[in-house]
Parts: C-alpha cells; sequence; structure tokens
C-alpha cells in the first residue's frame, strides 16, 4: 500500500505534465492562411451537430440519448463558452440542427464535417477529440470569407473530464477558443 501512493501521485504529475505540453486546437487547414478580422457587431452561431448518426459507434443505447447529449453540450457548453469568449459582440445561435437563419447577424459562423473521435482510455489518458471546419461567412454579402479544417481536443481541469461528455465538453471550449483566436487577433 505504501508503494501504491507514491506511485500514484507519479502517474498523477506525469498525466497533468503531459496534459500541459498539449495543445488544445490544431489548424490543420485554413483559406485564406492571413485571414484578418474585419469588424463585426452581430455573431450567428449554427448549431454544433456531432454526427447524430454515430450514437452506436460513441457507445450510446440509441439516437435518442446520443441527441440529448449533442443539445446539451450545444446549449450548456458552446452557447455559453461563446457568450463567455465574445463579451463585446452581440451574439446569436441556431433553435436547431435545421434552424438555418441568421437572424440579422453581420457575421455567421458555420460548422460542417464535424465528427467526434473517442481516444481517451482510462489506463493510459489520451483525448478525445471533434473534428470539423469551422466556416466564417459575411452575412451580408453570403461570401464565405474564412474556412478551417480544426482538430478540438479534450484538454482541461477538472473532474468533469472523467466522463465522456465532460470531456466532449472540453473540446468543446477549445473549439470555442479557436474561434475567438481567429477573431480577436
Amino acid at each position: 500500500m505504501k508503494k501504491l501512493i507514491p506511485i500514484t501521485l507519479m502517474l498523477v504529475s506525469a498525466l497533468m505534465f503531459l496534459t500541459g505540453c498539449a495543445s488544445r486546437y490544431s489548424i490543420n487547414k485554413e483559406a485564406p492562411a492571413n485571414f484578418t478580422q474585419q469588424t463585426y457587431g452581430t455573431i450567428h452561431v449554427h448549431w454544433l451537430d456531432l454526427g447524430i448518426n454515430d450514437w452506436e459507434k460513441l457507445g450510446y443505447e440509441s439516437k435518442d440519448a446520443w441527441g440529448k447529449v449533442i443539445a446539451t453540450n450545444y446549449y450548456e457548453g458552446l452557447k455559453p463558452y461563446m457568450t463567455d469568449l465574445f463579451t463585446n459582440k452581440k451574439l446569436t445561435f441556431g433553435m436547431s440542427m435545421n434552424d438555418k437563419s441568421t437572424y440579422g447577424s453581420d457575421l455567421v459562423i458555420s460548422f460542417t464535417n464535424t465528427r467526434v473521435d473517442q481516444n481517451w482510455n482510462a489506463m493510459t489518458g489520451g483525448f478525445d477529440y471533434i473534428h470539423t471546419t469551422v466556416h466564417l461567412t459575411d452575412a451580408k454579402t453570403k461570401k464565405e470569407i474564412y474556412t478551417a479544417d480544426v482538430s478540438a481536443s479534450s484538454i482541461g481541469a477538472g473532474p468533469q473530464g472523467w466522463s465522456f461528455e465532460g470531456r466532449l465538453g472540453f473540446a468543446t471550449y477549445n473549439l470555442s477558443l479557436m474561434i475567438y483566436d481567429r477573431l480577436n487577433p
């Protein structure tokens, strides 16, 4: 028993060190590469569909159960994270996956090609990821001004990281952080 405590502390320390060295998100491809943010007062954020049909692959008992996790992640994750980060902007949000309105916004943020990778393991650690393509579109001209293929990791600190839904929340926060970093150089 006495040997177990130092070993556990070493493992926890190593995990914390590795977590600090990993990246919260990576931009795998972007266009234009030299994107400069323009002034947009109102930003509309579309629904973040995490792949409703991937419920079985992700270990859920039904499509409905996974759909509830997706909705919770959007309403209790993406919306408040974006609102907390963009304090100087007016934000509007899609009400559902099929809501395509932009509510009179200047800039529209949307997501395509989204998938979730579960890579975390209780024995070896690792991170889960949200992979998605982020699109920034000027709402008035309907011209896409920026696109990026992003991998947002589940790096975060706290006990919520012990559950898949908690790690999904960390990845969603890191995706929000990427968008904020891009729009606020």
